[in-house]
């Protein structure tokens, strides 16, 4: 049985890809003046992508529907299960990747399904407008911020944890 990817494994897939290419910064979960893309990188020619996760076919309907997102980036790409999405269906301005998964086989034995990217169709070009640096390091600067704010309340929670743990082995 094939298990369809979820929003963090394709996550984990395209941030290693991207990286591989050299875009940088690679950020997720940005939300930064209200365009919140589940992914942006920026390539060495200054260049903006926007990453959108799409994990079922209900969240791409969504995203169709109502397509009016505010954005900044220079080209926006689908992110989806493979097959999830048709070429034909792609609005005319995304791109298109699928997460695939290829099975492996050797000596009898099934090897882990490892995810790979396949790009469907490319997307036009929104506009030719480079990054600001500037702008990028405002970026940076958010995204730093609400980084350290989700870390901080983990490691809140993971102390609230071992205090309970250390509750219960007490008693």
């Amino acid at each position: 049985m094939i298990i369809s990817p979820n929003k963090n494994t394709m996550m984990v897939k395209l941030h290693a890809e991207l990286d591989r290419k050299r875009h940088d910064p690679i950020i997720p979960g940005l939300v930064y003046k209200g365009w919140s893309p589940d992914l942006i990188s920026v390539t060495r020619a200054g260049l903006v992508n926007e990453y959108r996760l799409i994990a079922s076919r209900s969240d791409f309907l969504a995203m169709v529907a109502s397509p009016t997102r505010q954005t900044s980036a220079n080209y926006i790409w689908l992110v989806c299960p493979e097959t999830m999405i048709a070429k034909v269906e792609v609005p005319m301005q995304l791109g298109l990747i699928w997460v695939t998964r290829e099975g492996r086989t050797g000596q009898g034995l099934v090897k882990r399904e490892l995810p790979t990217l396949k790009t469907i169709v490319r997307p036009a070009r929104l506009h030719k407008r480079k990054v600001d640096a500037a702008v990028l390091a405002e970026v940076e600067r958010v995204f730093k911020r609400e980084f350290w704010c989700v870390f901080s309340k983990l490691t809140a929670m993971d102390h609230q944890r071992q205090i309970w743990t250390t509750r219960e082995a007490v008693k």
